[in-house]
């Protein structure tokens, strides 16, 4: 998702129109190349972003809706801080691997898990 277009309140086709004084659901990928993708979007785009997602190799393995978007959009950024800065995990995606968007928020499996990244992020929502 493109935060700082965000904060200035624009729509990112990134974030599916994510107002961050809505609805709005982080959400939780996987490809079959072994990388996890986090993410958020509005709820009310959220359908056709996951299928959007899904057309180009990704899989939902965890979802979490909240009320406030500001809740997700922080969850997603303490995801991100947490798989770079405590267990190092680096982008495994580039731009031309990602056309739909979101290459920036992308973490191999086997260096942050799968498991153990929804427990971070169940962490988060019970905090």
């Amino acid at each position: 998702c493109n935060i700082s277009a965000v904060k200035m309140g624009k729509a990112t086709h990134g974030c599916g129109g994510f107002k961050k004084n809505r609805q709005a659901l982080l959400y939780l990928l996987s490809d079959r190349e072994g990388s996890l993708k986090v993410g958020i979007t509005g709820m009310k785009h959220s359908y056709a972003r996951l299928q959007h997602h899904r057309q180009h190799g990704w899989d939902v393995v965890h979802t979490v809706e909240k009320r406030s978007g500001y809740a997700v959009a922080r969850w997603e950024q303490e995801v991100l801080s947490w798989w770079r800065n405590e267990l190092l995990a680096p982008m495994t995606k580039t731009a031309e691997d990602m056309p739909q968007g979101g290459f920036t928020e992308t973490a191999s499996i086997r260096k942050v898990g799968m498991k153990n990244t929804i427990n971070y992020i169940e962490s988060l929502v019970t905090a």
